[in-house]
């Protein structure tokens, strides 16, 4: 199903926040940055995206509060688990995106995770979740990957979701290899990036995900990212993208399950 969102300028001045495993500081100089993989491009992985809209009373830094202390250890002790964030597009939307090893742990999560929303989330949504999830098509890190120390001051990490519907007739496999060639390089060579998800939702979707340090390192590489999407993605497309950029309120990872995850 599709995923409804708007475009946002909000300015938001809460500190982004990292859970992680007890090891993650030894495995961050202990493990290789990233194992290769014999798939890399496309075929490996699942991401899921399930969006909230909150009641106008709820309080999110509660929420925010209380999914760190039971999701996240819940979720990590998950088979299969890879990553989950939580962004804000608005105050009142709760967009949580979780990356699992492939679809079958994806699926094989959703009773325990259900129980929990039903139990923690639940009497503070007003409507969702909407939800939008497929295959990962190319997955790419910064050189300090969203598990760095948080910025001094507290400024919050920011993500630019884009979701795409292609054109019947196009070339998915020509626009994941241009993006995993192409614009993951270029993402990468840009100060503040750190981590770009894109996946397909089926049957004709394409959703691209990219966490930045923050909104000042995001408005600074908007008019390249801009420039290449014109140049390279919206001839796959039938229009422009709805967006939905705003800071990051949670991140934790599964340190081992990212560090075996290929690149792309």
């Amino acid at each position: 199903m599709s995923m409804h969102t708007h475009t946002h300028t909000r300015t938001h001045t809460h500190t982004r926040r990292f859970v992680l495993l007890a090891a993650a500081a030894g495995a961050l100089t202990a493990l290789p940055r990233m194992v290769a993989a014999e798939d890399a491009g496309s075929g490996s992985g699942w991401i899921a995206v399930r969006t909230y809209t909150l009641k106008p009373d709820a309080d999110r830094a509660a929420l925010i509060a209380d999914t760190e202390v039971t999701f996240i250890p819940l979720v990590q002790g998950l088979d299969g688990f890879v990553s989950y964030y939580v962004l804000q597009p608005d105050p009142l939307t709760w967009t949580a995106v979780s990356v699992w090893r492939d679809e079958a742990a994806s699926k094989a999560a959703l009773p325990p995770i259900k129980a929990w929303v039903t139990e923690h989330v639940a009497s503070s949504v007003a409507s969702g979740p909407k939800g939008v999830e497929g295959t990962r098509a190319v997955i790419g890190f910064g050189p300090d990957e969203m598990m760095a120390t948080p910025m001094p001051g507290g400024a919050p990490s920011w993500a630019t979701y884009r979701s795409y519907t292609m054109k019947p007739d196009a070339d998915r496999e020509a626009l994941i290899t241009a993006t995993h060639d192409d614009f993951l390089p270029l993402a990468q060579s840009m100060d503040g990036f750190e981590s770009f998800y894109a996946f397909t939702p089926e049957p004709d979707g394409w959703v691209a995900i990219v966490i930045w340090r923050d909104q000042a390192a995001s408005d600074a590489a908007a008019p390249q990212v801009r420039a290449w999407i014109e140049e390279n993605a919206l001839q796959y497309m039938t229009g422009e993208p709805t967006s939905a950029p705003g800071s990051v309120d949670i991140a934790a990872f599964a340190i081992e399950a990212i560090m075996a995850t290929p690149v792309a």
